[in-house]
């Protein structure tokens, strides 16, 4: 935080030269999650960054900048501007920017081989703790939900654990709990740490699991692209199951 940044864009379209502009500010904090006003348009907020995970800048991000680079005082690219948060009545918005991280840089790489990007699945739906729970000093997201037949079926978690721990990493709510998946890659194997029975002010049972994730479903307006065409097999698509839109699963 504080640390001065620039921000290169093409506001308004105006940059018809190909010379971008460049606006700058300083980084107003880390590991923000998308802002939920509007959430329904904006298809990039269909992420693990809409849970978590951006800058924040100050610098003036117009219409038009999104997509742009945001370097530091070396020149290093460290972000990727990507929405505003304004509101009516007020001159200035929030600015947010894709950190270049290591999920940021290993989705590159498979773009520039020419396959789409693919981000690991678990299969469940968690909430946050009670308020009972969290002034208890107990950390972690419930699992209200858990599908069958997904990799967290399949590595024993049941409705009602409260995942603490992914990775050895702590876990203090949902938003955390997705973000922390979400960076994950497809068919990769992570270690959950959960506490089974738990009450306000009383653990539970510590739960250790191993799951291998699935594929998840990203929507956004356009269809995804890639050099490579999908894996076939005699015309059929193959691919994950948890990687089919619900419409499609419902139907199958």
């Amino acid at each position: 935080k504080g640390q001065f940044v620039v921000a290169l864009g093409n506001p308004y379209g105006i940059a018809k030269d190909g010379q971008v502009s460049a606006s700058w500010g300083i980084i107003s904090n880390l590991g923000r999650p998308l802002p939920t006003a509007g959430a329904s348009s904006d298809p990039a907020k269909d992420s693990l960054y809409q849970y978590g995970g951006l800058i924040q800048t100050d610098a003036r991000l117009n219409l038009g900048t999104s997509g742009g680079a945001l370097v530091n005082l070396k020149g290093e690219m460290i972000g990727l501007t990507t929405a505003l948060a304004a509101s009516e009545g007020y001159e200035r918005s929030l600015g947010f920017a894709i950190p270049v991280n290591d999920v940021f840089l290993r989705t590159i790489e498979t773009l520039k081989t020419g396959h789409k990007a693919e981000f690991g699945f678990l299969g469940v739906s968690p909430e946050n703790l009670s308020d009972a729970m969290r002034r208890a000093g107990q950390h972690g997201a419930v699992l209200v939900h858990v599908v069958s037949g997904t990799p967290a079926f399949a590595a024993g978690l049941k409705e009602g654990d409260i995942v603490t721990h992914v990775n050895g990493e702590a876990v203090y709510d949902r938003g955390q709990l997705m973000h922390e998946l979400g960076k994950q890659p497809v068919a990769v194997e992570i270690r959950l740490t959960a506490e089974r029975g738990a009450q306000a002010g009383r653990p539970g049972r510590v739960v250790q699991a191993t799951a291998k994730l699935s594929k998840r479903h990203v929507t956004g307006a356009r269809p995804p692209y890639s050099l490579i065409p999908d894996p076939s097999w005699r015309g059929l698509q193959i691919d994950y199951a948890t990687a089919l839109p619900q419409t499609l699963l419902r139907q199958v």
